[in-house]
């Protein structure tokens, strides 16, 4: 939690090109959590938070670093049920929950079938999970292997390090991992084309080059070329 508390206080998500993605993994997430109890584990500054908080029934939020807390506490109030600072192993809640919303969070844990192994504790029967990871094999990891700055997909970046961002998935993998660990996997794509490392992307954000009509065509390219779009998302639910 030490290192979490250390990474918000470098990082200012919505300068970073990753509020990009959480805009577009948003749309994809929150209508499925319409007049759910849900809980998002890892809330960052509550992008995603916001539009949760409008279509379920109820929420709860955990978060491993109290600065992010303080921020959707300041944020959003009452409209959130209850705010949990902890580890997400830590972590027992006192009643199920609908769904569970895992957004950019699978692919920072050390033994991600643990983990899922302790999620499904926290879910009704018939709950769901909802989960988007980076696609290992996406377009700019490719050419980062084109251009030497890689060895292969699976390098670990600069970024990578610093973010903790451990677990490697495709869409095929994360779907195995899945079966395996007792859900049923209802939907699974890829989605948001990247063309460029994300560095460059950040520097294209921050100088105002992506137009919003822009980013909506690289989303559109996402639907198109699945296979290099840069994240995948996972609907899954509780084998009966």
């Amino acid at each position: 939690m030490n290192q979490l508390d250390k990474i918000a206080q470098n990082y200012k998500p919505l300068d970073d090109f990753d509020s990009i993605i959480t805009k577009y993994s948003t749309k994809i997430i929150a209508p499925l959590c319409r007049n759910k109890s849900i809980i998002e584990c890892g809330c960052s500054s509550g992008m995603m938070t916001k539009e949760l908080i409008v279509n379920a029934q109820k929420i709860d939020v955990i978060e491993g670093s109290k600065q992010f807390c303080q921020i959707i506490s300041d944020k959003f109030g009452t409209k959130i049920n209850n705010i949990i600072n902890s580890n997400f192993e830590d972590y027992t809640p006192t009643e199920k929950y609908d769904t569970i919303v895992f957004a950019h969070v699978l692919h920072h844990i050390d033994n991600p079938t643990d983990m899922l192994n302790h999620l499904k504790t926290w879910l009704k029967p018939n709950g769901q999970i909802l989960i988007s990871v980076p696609n290992i094999n996406s377009f700019h990891r490719q050419l980062g292997v084109q251009m030497g700055l890689l060895k292969d997909t699976n390098q670990e970046s600069e970024r990578n390090k610093f973010f903790l961002q451990k677990g490697r998935f495709t869409k095929e993998s994360l779907t195995m991992l899945m079966n395996e660990s007792g859900f049923e996997v209802l939907q699974s794509k890829n989605f948001f084309f990247k063309p460029f490392h994300h560095d460059l992307m950040n520097q294209l954000l921050n100088s105002g080059n992506l137009t919003q009509e822009l980013l909506d065509g690289l989303n559109n390219m996402g639907e198109l070329y699945q296979d290099l779009a840069c994240h995948t998302f996972l609907q899954a639910k509780l084998k009966s």
